[in-house]
């Protein structure tokens, strides 16, 4: 997993990971997981799906298109995001 953003400022940051923590036990696993399988701990950071959530959330998006996922991981934090009907 990345150990740190790219493109968020410090401040956001420290906002979106102290009010929006979007890594549980489910991600930490699948990264654990998909590193032991010789997959490269490239994976987004938590704050960036943070971001992204808020993002999907703010923007009312209905639908989600993915190109190339690693093993997943933002794949399925955004897929969280989206409300009951979405894709």
């Amino acid at each position: 997993m990345s150990t740190h953003s790219t493109f968020l400022t410090p401040d956001l940051n420290d906002y979106l990971v102290r009010y929006f923590s979007a890594e549980d036990d489910f991600l930490r696993q699948l990264n654990t997981e998909a590193e032991a399988e010789g997959i490269p701990p490239i994976s987004i950071a938590p704050e960036q799906t943070a971001f992204l959530q808020v993002l999907i959330k703010a923007t009312n998006a209905r639908t989600i298109v993915e190109v190339g996922s690693l093993a997943g991981y933002s794949a399925i934090a955004m897929a969280r995001a989206l409300p009951p009907d979405g894709t």
